[in-house]
């Protein structure tokens, strides 16, 4: 497929996270996680911020902006902009030990799964095997080495995987798994 270049300008996306656990995925104090999203053309997106970007900032950060009755006044008029509507903006919010889990059963199980011929997202089967994981994990194995469990296999996962996926062995062809 060809692609043309328009004549509109592009599109401004913003993406910005919440939270400051940065890597602690467990971290009781903030177990959630939330990212929002505001897609706007470039001229709409600077006429929006432009009256609150003082003293020569670029962008805005609510860390700065909330320390101040001037700045808290400055989000509350900000957020109101009729032009920021539901079309323009998206929150996701997850909880970060079921991400984790999610990840866990997506990185360490599917891959197993599927080279012993099972779709483990048919049917939500991996929900259901997140959910399970979630549950069950801790009461298992106790809550401390869960979370200790949980973490080191991330850990494992995010530097090795594609060393992991590499090792499985090839699908066996009569061994089968009922799901």
């Amino acid at each position: 497929m060809k692609y043309r270049r328009s004549d509109r300008p592009l599109p401004v996306v913003s993406i910005d996270e919440t939270g400051s656990t940065g890597e602690r995925l467990l971290d009781a104090d903030q177990p959630t996680f939330a990212l929002c999203a505001v897609h706007l053309e470039a001229e709409v997106a600077h006429e929006i911020i432009a009256p609150y970007l003082r003293d020569g900032r670029r962008e805005l950060h609510f860390v700065s902006l909330r320390q101040s009755p001037a700045g808290r006044a400055d989000i509350a008029r900000l957020l109101g902009d009729q032009r920021l509507t539901t079309a323009a903006c998206r929150v996701s919010v997850c909880h970060k030990p079921t991400a984790l889990a999610a990840k866990t059963v997506d990185w360490l199980l599917e891959p197993i799964l599927a080279a012993l011929g099972h779709d483990l997202y048919a049917e939500q089967a991996n929900v259901n095997l997140t959910e399970f994981v979630l549950a069950h994990g801790p009461k298992a194995c106790g809550a401390d080495a869960w979370d200790s469990f949980m973490l080191a296999a991330m850990e494992l996962l995010w530097k090795r995987r594609a060393r992991f996926l590499r090792a499985l062995p090839p699908r066996p062809r009569a061994l089968s798994l009922p799901l």
